[in-house]
């Protein structure tokens, strides 16, 4: 939580940092725009965190950072959009594979998976564990 001083203060940045934004080299130009979204974030300030992130995807492009897309999601999600805020997660890690829940990979896990022990460095059933 920021006192009220602070409040002023993080408001002038954020204001001088939208005045300069659109004359910095591009990838600066795309990092002050996550700078903003992120301050916003902190102040609670969900929509105009959307839109500063958002402007931030749109200059970086492909060169996004995961960052964006970590506060992007917690924005979405504290605005109440679920849907888009997992979306904005599987931007962030677009390898993590959707697994069907259900007995049956529930029983493949079981059995597959196995404990390690850092004490050996060795992998072990749960079996061998007990």
């Amino acid at each position: 939580s920021f006192t009220d001083a602070e409040r002023q203060q993080l408001d002038g940045l954020i204001s001088n940092l939208e005045s300069a934004a659109p004359q910095l080299e591009r990838r600066v130009q795309g990092w002050s725009y996550a700078a903003i979204g992120h301050l916003q974030l902190r102040l609670g300030r969900l929509e105009a965190c959307r839109k500063a992130l958002d402007q931030a995807r749109k200059v970086l492009g492909d060169d996004t950072g995961s960052h964006v897309f970590y506060c992007r999601a917690i924005c979405l999600q504290r605005l109440g959009e679920g849907e888009a805020a997992q979306t904005a997660l599987a931007n962030l890690v677009p390898e993590i594979p959707e697994i069907e829940l259900s007995m049956r990979t529930y029983w493949r896990t079981v059995r597959e998976c196995k404990l390690f022990d850092f004490e050996t460095g060795e992998w072990h059933t749960y079996a061998a564990a007990a």
